[in-house]
């Protein structure tokens, strides 16, 4: 199957998952530090993210014919390329 490929993401700087995450963690963590506890904090690029996704299409594409019975028989008739295009 043929898809469109996604834009590439914004520059930001430092890049992180979410540009806001760090900020995000800093509100939430005091509300939540009865019941968890951070032992470490990344910022990540998504790099290896992007290059795990890229194999999934490459080979979902490459097996749609397998993976469409699948979804039908999981999802419905009426959701299985609503599976594939995710």
């Amino acid at each position: 199957g043929s898809r469109m490929k996604a834009p590439p993401p914004l520059p930001q700087s430092p890049r992180i998952v979410h540009p806001h995450l760090a900020q995000i963690m800093q509100l939430i963590a005091p509300r939540v530090s009865d019941h968890l506890k951070n032992i470490a904090f990344w910022r990540i690029d998504g790099h290896h993210y992007a290059k795990t996704c890229e194999d999934w299409l490459r080979n979902m594409d490459a097996h749609e014919n397998t993976i469409r019975p699948l979804f039908r028989t999981c999802y419905g008739a009426d959701r299985e390329t609503i599976w594939i295009v995710r």
